[in-house]
């Protein structure tokens, strides 16, 4: 509720962000995240005046309504490493535009499926995924709701690959390595 916070550059060594932590602070438009940071609790950013947000490389799990009612909010971006998201973390987020999610693998079931679905409602938001994961993410009917889905590179994207190779009849290339 801090309405004249405007920028915010949080220590390293914070591991967990509380819920509600920056809930109705209507002004802060920029916060730098520590990379020691590996949890986002509920609401940490609802109805805050976040333009965009870099998730820090170390965060495991953003909770539910982590950044509900953002009306601001236009640009995220969301590392390999977040594997749960809450539901709704996006929910009226009305001028989002751009998601990045740089998760090759799909995240862990949740209840997401409603705030995805709100996120494009407006028809507007990209959801970027790292290179050769746009099958997956169209496949998914809890992803595939975005205006358009663009694939993009992305440094340290962890691939599952599943294969049967029978001996002697072939290879799998993985950057330019065979692996028999």
């Amino acid at each position: 509720g801090c309405t004249s916070l405007s920028r915010v550059v949080l220590s390293e060594g914070l591991k967990k962000l509380s819920g509600g932590a920056f809930n109705e602070c209507t002004s802060l438009k920029e916060i730098i995240l520590p990379e020691s940071l590996e949890e986002i609790e509920g609401s940490a950013f609802a109805n805050s005046g976040l333009t965009s947000i870099v998730i820090p490389s170390n965060v495991k799990k953003v909770y539910y309504q982590a950044f509900y009612n953002c009306a601001d909010l236009t640009k995220v971006v969301i590392p390999h490493s977040v594997a749960y998201m809450g539901g709704n973390m996006f929910l009226n987020c009305k001028n989002l535009t751009e998601v990045h999610y740089q998760r090759a693998i799909l995240p862990e079931p949740t209840n997401y499926y409603e705030s995805y679905t709100k996120i494009h409602a407006n028809n507007v938001c990209t959801l970027y995924v790292p290179r050769g994961a746009k099958t997956v993410y169209e496949a998914d009917e809890n992803w595939n709701k975005f205006m358009a889905i663009v694939e993009e590179d992305v440094p340290n994207v962890y691939y599952e690959l599943s294969a049967k190779v029978a001996k002697g009849k072939g290879a799998v290339t993985v950057d330019e390595e065979n692996i028999v």
